[in-house]
């Protein structure tokens, strides 16, 4: 049933009213931290926040 609903390895579950919703997951836990810890540590906040 997942492969159908082209779920391979990570979901994100949520509550719609009275639902359990599972979805698969947009991106893997935890992405791009790293980029954005050092752009912290640098003291750009600008770019930071995607502007």
């Amino acid at each position: 049933m997942m492969e159908q609903c082209d779920i391979k390895d990570l979901v994100n579950v949520k509550v719609k009213g009275n639902a359990i919703v599972i979805e698969p997951a947009a991106q893997r836990p935890r992405e791009g931290w790293e980029q954005q810890f050092e752009l912290a540590k640098k003291g750009n906040e600008e770019e930071l926040m995607g502007g």
